[in-house]
């Protein structure tokens, strides 16, 4: 497992730095969705290596987390609502 310092340090790593070969593409990544939330967390982490930057096929992603209570769904229909009241 990793400790919160090397978290740390790949969470403010810089994208352009990184060296692509070694990143885990997500695509190819097993997650037991059977198993409580914070077992498929840890197998996520060990298994992609750094959780902030990994590859998509060819394209290398960086994701940033917010600390936050909502849920992506929760998120996402906030989002929806925003765009429908804009249009």
């Amino acid at each position: 497992m990793f400790t919160v310092e090397k978290l740390q340090e790949m969470k403010i790593a810089d994208i352009m730095e990184i060296d692509r070969e070694e990143l885990v593409d997500i695509m190819q990544i097993q997650i037991d969705e059977k198993k409580p939330i914070e077992e498929r967390i840890r197998d996520y982490i060990e298994q992609v290596g750094n959780p902030y930057i990994v590859k998509v096929g060819e394209y290398v992603v960086q994701f940033k987390y917010m600390d936050c209570k909502k849920s992506m769904e929760q998120k996402m229909k906030e989002y929806l609502v925003k765009m429908a009241s804009i249009h």
